[in-house]
């Protein structure tokens, strides 16, 4: 229990744990869904699925990030791009 306790408590203090606790807050979801009506819910890379993740371009600001620093993406594509370190740029809306 005590090693429980513990590791909890240091977990809270990595960003991995500040991370995912922005995640999970109003003003993330508030956010998302900002982006995900903008990209019309369609997936901003291969722009035939439908968007369900929102993917920082940068994460210069994080936790303070403008809506040009994020993007819809499918699930696949999203993984793609974490994976292979691909940039994209988001288009202009029309």
């Amino acid at each position: 229990m005590i090693y429980q306790s513990l590791w909890h408590n240091n977990y809270k203090n990595t960003t991995a744990y500040k991370y995912y606790t922005y995640l999970n807050s109003p003003e993330w979801k508030e956010k998302r869904t900002l982006v995900l009506n903008r990209d019309h819910h369609l997936c901003q890379r291969c722009r035939i699925e439908p968007a369900l993740d929102v993917h920082h371009l940068t994460y210069k600001n994080l936790y303070n990030e403008p809506l040009e620093d994020l993007q819809a993406l499918c699930r696949n594509c999203h993984a793609a791009v974490h994976s292979n370190n691909i940039t994209i740029n988001l288009r202009p809306s029309c």
